[in-house]
């Protein structure tokens, strides 16, 4: 039988900028949210959704609309090999128009993604080591701001 626990967290953000001239006032709905299910005794799987605004320092954008998924899916190969899979997609909407020369003036957008793989092996009860690969990369409307990401992590953890 399947278990399974929703984790939501809802609320407003609500910016006073001292320079208004510049920077606009931002008032918001944020939330974020995790659904965890042990689909089987050996998988599992955890989805994540968050809608906010984060700060930013991008020329007259005080900060950015952020909207993004993830998962991620766990399967144990053996008692204590396990292998892990995950995607990540969001979205970056930037409040104010910008000028980018060449590139144009317009807002700009970004969509973020990722991928990730990756192995953890249990030593003894309480103790166990992982390496994991990313691969994450932003794709946005003013080209100049895109990119690819790779990132191999290695990781011991002890809990008790």
């Amino acid at each position: 039988t399947a278990k399974t626990s929703v984790y939501i967290k809802t609320g407003g953000q609500f910016r006073r900028y001292e320079r208004d001239d510049l920077y606009e006032d931002y008032t918001a709905f944020t939330t974020r949210g995790t659904v965890s299910s042990q689909i089987r005794k050996d998988l599992s799987l955890k989805l994540t959704f968050m809608k906010g605004a984060i700060e930013s320092t991008y020329q007259d954008n005080a900060y950015f609309d952020l909207k993004y998924a993830d998962f991620e899916l766990v399967k144990n190969l053996t008692g204590k090999l396990s292998l892990t899979t995950g995607g990540t997609l969001g979205r970056n909407d930037y409040p104010k128009n910008s000028d980018e020369g060449s590139f144009g003036v317009r807002a700009r957008m970004d969509y973020i993604w990722g991928i990730r793989g990756g192995l953890t092996y249990q030593l003894v009860r309480g103790f166990d080591s992982g390496l994991m690969y990313e691969l994450r990369g932003r794709d946005s409307n003013f080209k100049k701001y895109d990119y690819r990401d790779n990132r191999v992590m290695a990781n011991v953890r002890a809990s008790y």
